[in-house]
This record gives structure tokens, sequence and C-alpha cells, in this order.
């Protein structure tokens, strides 16, 4: 057994609404992905009502039936084999042996056909682990999982992915962080004087005695005044900002998590 667990691709009723010629076609793509030494992939396809030139592609069939039990699990050869020696019935070569495993499933569990298959099913199943048990292994840590180094390459490659996402994908969120920032900032200034931008604090080095230079203790209260406010004016707006923007950001952050577990996996 390998400690090393193959990709799995789960795939829901590939076949649904497509005619036999499109749905054989569309399982022997799936065939092809398998088969590529590349690709290292298991495909699981859930098919309803198949045919038996499309059961003949998968190496392994599973029918359930109706009340969720397994009725068959092996190669597609067997089918036949199997209900003539656990149930004893005389097989139609008119008729496929998928057809009469599809009558007998949908009987569901009441059924004694059905319970005699759920039972040897689960007795083969059983007798195929029993040889595989010697051959495991206690792992205290659990099965080592091999990480991808570090590398400039996939650090440039995930910076365009988020860089699209963010202003591509998400455009709309854009435009409307920016509005939103603009209501703001206009609002805000609206809610200071604009008096507080006027105050000069610079003194001539040349001569202190400039009429200019000297201020009455009313003028100077009125400058520190505008100044203390304006020094509030930019502590709120940083402030607000980082409100609002924190805020759409949590809005929609929440999409973006099964993006970054996606690209988390690639």
């Amino acid at each position: 057994m390998s400690l090393k667990a193959p990709t799995f691709l789960f795939v829901d009723e590939p076949t649904t609404g497509l005619d036999s010629h499109a749905a054989l076609l569309m399982v022997r793509c799936l065939r092809n992905l398998a088969d590529d030494a590349n690709n290292r992939l298991t495909i699981l396809a859930s098919i309803h009502s198949p045919n038996s030139d499309i059961l003949k592609m998968f190496d392994k069939l599973y029918i359930l039936a109706k009340d969720g039990v397994c009725v068959y699990s092996g190669v597609p050869t067997l089918l036949q084999q199997n209900l003539r020696e656990h149930i004893g019935l005389v097989h139609d070569k008119k008729k496929p042996p998928i057809e009469e495993y599809l009558t007998i499933a949908c009987k569901g569990i009441d059924n004694e056909n059905v319970c005699r298959l759920a039972e040897t099913t689960l007795s083969q199943q059983q007798e195929e682990l029993k040889p595989l048990i010697p051959q495991m292994k206690n792992l205290p840590q659990g099965i080592i999982v091999n990480h991808k180094l570090f590398s400039i390459e996939d650090l440039f490659l995930q910076i365009a992915r988020m860089f699209q996402l963010i202003f591509i994908k998400q455009m709309n969120s854009r435009i409307f962080t920016v509005f939103m920032v603009t209501i703001v900032c206009f609002i805000h200034s609206n809610l200071f004087d604009q008096n507080i931008l006027q105050p000069d604090t610079c003194v001539s080095k040349l001569n202190f005695t400039k009429p200019q230079n000297n201020q009455t203790c009313q003028d100077k209260l009125e400058e520190d005044n505008r100044i203390e406010y304006y020094g509030y004016y930019q502590s709120m707006i940083v402030m607000v900002l980082g409100y609002v923007l924190n805020a759409i950001s949590s809005l929609t952050f929440s999409s973006l998590i099964k993006v970054f577990k996606n690209e988390h996996r690639n």
C-alpha cells in the first residue's frame, strides 16, 4: 500500500443530459485522463443508468441499491457471473447485465436479492482487505506530507494570480471601494473649518522684529487652536479610512476563502 494518496477527481453524473454518443465521448476523455502517467489521477464518477459500453471503460464498479447499500463491487466483466453465482439468476443474453442490477437495486434493502448481494459484496471487500492488514505500518507522526519548497518563480506566479483576482476579477469591489473612500473624504473634509490650513508656523531667521512676525496673544491662541484641529483632522481621516477599508475587506474576504484554499493546493 502506498503512503502517499493519489490525486482524486470526483465527477457527479458527467453524462447527465447527453446522448449516448456524447456520453461515451465524455467517459472516454475521463479514461484518457486517468491513463495519463503524468497525472497520477484517480477518478470517481457517479453515473445514473449507464450503458454497457460506458461501464467497460471503468476499472471498478460500485453499484448502489435504493437504500444506499452496495450490491456489487468489482470489475465490469464479472457482472453476469456474480448474478448467477449468488442469487441464481439466469441472465438473458439479449439484456445487458447492468439492467438486471438496476432492476434489483430499485427494490431496496427489504428485497431478498438485494440483501444477499449486499452481504456477498461486504464479504468480498473484507476478504480483499485481509491480506493487506499485515502490511500496514503504524506511523505515530501520521502520513508524511511532502511540501513544495519555496521558489521565486512560484512567488511571482502567486503575485500575478492575486493581482488578477483582486484588480480584474473583483473590479466591482475595487470601484465600490474607491467610491466609498471618496464619499468619506468629502464628508470628513466638510466637517472641519478650512481655516485650519491657514496658520503659518514658520518664522523668518533674518529679522524677528518684522511686523508680520509679531503676533498678539489672541492670534497665537487661534493659530495653536487651528494647528491642533488640523492634527485631529489627520488622525480622524486615517482612522475612518481604516475602518471603511476593514469593513469592505471583511465583506469581500469570505468569497476569497475558497480561492485561497485552491491556490494553496496548487
